[in-house]
């Protein structure tokens, strides 16, 4: 069955809910396994005498079709930049200012025997925050293929762009965490670890047999993740300090980012005279004491002086910005 971007995109409107679609009762007949509202399109109506025929705000519903906290994990996996880095480098896909989750893709054309079967046929991208849900389809109506056109040079970028505009430069929130929802430290053979977020009492999906050499860290609680040794600040701390010249490809930022209440901190560049327009480089939730903040990716940069400031987004007294530290790109 084909599904049509609006479909999708009410889709990803209920995991921007936590799982709870919302909308109005379905008009008319219905086939038993089909959802049971649909997207609110009128908001009102109104005939020429000014009698209100329709009012959307009386036939608002709405109904909990997925468990908030799985509706979370995927928005925790949609929203991760350092996931985002694997394919498209880090920032590739992210909503500059915003905690965004996105999702894009492409299609061969339907018909993958004909001439037409290897190229491209359309590309769509999906993006949605706390407030707003926004998807956007690029193809032609015909099926034919679609050439030098990408999920990342057009649609997401016209879902980014019309996802920034509704908030006309206005502030965005950060996720609700279901209750049920804790992080959890988890590592690999290799040394590696990461935090990762579980339902309570649940059994990690990867956590590796006994018989493995990787294993699973049983704490409950995430780990800050310290490079050098420091005792934690008194108060909420946002902080780059270094390096102060970029090596060729890409240089890694040191800084402090905590507090006790901190829900995720971000690291940001800008480059040009001020107000300078800010970019994100990515977003993390493991507070950082004295260490790694991110990484600015420098290759095939303009030689020149480029600014990244750290924002710790606090839960009780909201976001803290660094002041701008000066990084010189030979």
């Amino acid at each position: 069955m084909d599904l049509s971007a609006i479909d999708l995109t009410y889709g990803y409107s209920v995991l921007a809910n936590n799982g709870r679609m919302v909308g109005q009762p379905v008009i008319g007949e219905r086939e038993e396994d089909e959802r049971e509202l649909e997207p609110i399109t009128i908001l009102r109506i109104e005939d020429a005498k000014g009698e209100v025929l329709f009012d959307a705000n009386e036939q608002r519903a709405e109904q909990q079709v997925v468990p908030a906290e799985h509706a979370y994990l995927v928005t925790s996996i949609l929203s991760d930049p350092s996931s985002q880095c694997v394919t498209f480098g880090c920032g590739g896909i992210s909503v500059p200012g915003r905690v965004a989750a996105v999702k894009t893709g492409t299609s061969e054309p339907f018909d993958p025997r004909g001439p037409g079967g290897g190229k491209i046929g359309e590309t769509w991208a999906f993006g949605y925050t706390p407030d707003y849900s926004v998807g956007v389809w690029a193809g032609n109506s015909d099926n034919a293929p679609i050439v030098n056109i990408y999920s990342t040079s057009i649609s997401f970028r016209v879902m980014r762009d019309t996802l920034q505009a509704t908030y006309h430069g206005g502030a965005s929130g950060a996720f609700a965490r279901p209750d049920n929802i804790e992080e959890r430290r988890v590592c690999g053979g290799g040394g590696s670890c990461r935090n990762e977020v579980f339902v309570k009492g649940s059994t990690p999906a990867n956590a590796p047999p006994a018989s493995s050499n990787a294993q699973a860290e049983p704490t409950a609680a995430p780990e800050p993740r310290i490079t050098a040794a420091a005792a934690p600040p008194p108060s909420p701390i946002a902080s780059v300090t270094g390096p102060t010249t970029a090596a060729a490809g890409t240089v890694s930022i040191q800084g402090w980012a905590w507090s006790n209440a901190m829900q995720y901190y971000r690291l940001e560049y800008g480059s040009g005279s001020s107000p300078l327009n800010w970019s994100a480089l990515g977003q993390w939730s493991t507070p950082v004491q004295g260490g790694t903040l991110g990484v600015l990716p420098t290759s095939g940069w303009p030689p020149g002086t480029y600014s990244v400031r750290v924002v710790v987004q606090d839960q009780n007294q909201g976001e803290i910005i660094s002041a701008a530290h000066t990084v010189l790109v030979p």
